[in-house]
């Protein structure tokens, strides 16, 4: 049991530390962890009490971003920006993997890290960098949505959370696709 325990609190250091990452499968380990009745002696909090804790919405993992990156150099375009990066994982991790990519965030979420995101609201993201590519995970607001659709600039938008929010007015002028291969991999805070 112990050895058990101190595996699931190297998990969970990897997915709340910018510089590491988790394996599919040790993300999901941990998942059913915390999940499992027996353990609640260990952890009351449960697999969504820990992600709300943390301010985890996506539970990045290697696998999905190297599946993220491969998606992005075959768009084969840029710049590239996240929005709403939060504590800049993601694109950190992306950098890694060689994709040129500026993460931005306005900081009100008290997540965003100096130094690795530029402090900037959506709409001056998209002024400042005029970016072909945005990704966003688990934005707060549809209007955010439609400010990144309807800039004249983007011609791809990678928006990792729900993905029912598309009205069909949109949808007309958007071609939406869905990437299986990330979502193969993908493992968020609403899966308990």
């Amino acid at each position: 049991m112990e050895q058990e325990l101190a595996l699931m609190q190297e998990i969970m250091d990897k997915i709340r530390n910018v510089d590491k990452l988790p394996s599919y499968e040790e993300a999901e380990k941990l998942l059913h962890f915390l999940e499992d009745r027996s353990h609640r002696d260990y952890n009351q909090r449960g697999w969504f009490g820990f992600c709300r804790e943390h301010g985890i919405h996506n539970v990045y993992n290697t696998e999905f971003i190297d599946a993220l990156a491969d998606e992005i150099r075959r768009l084969n375009d840029s710049p590239i920006v996240e929005i709403c990066a939060g504590d800049g994982k993601l694109s950190h991790q992306l950098r890694k993997r060689g994709v040129d990519i500026k993460p931005t965030d306005d900081y009100s979420g008290r997540l965003s890290k100096e130094g690795l995101v530029e402090r900037l609201s959506h709409k001056r993201a998209l002024e400042k960098y005029e970016p072909r590519v945005v990704l966003a995970a688990w934005i707060p607001h549809q209007v955010i949505r439609f400010d990144v659709l309807d800039y004249p600039t983007v011609r791809y938008f990678i928006d990792i959370g729900e993905s029912t929010w598309m009205p069909c007015g949109i949808c007309d002028k958007w071609d939406r696709i869905y990437l299986e291969n990330l979502d193969e991999y993908s493992i968020c805070r609403l899966d308990y």
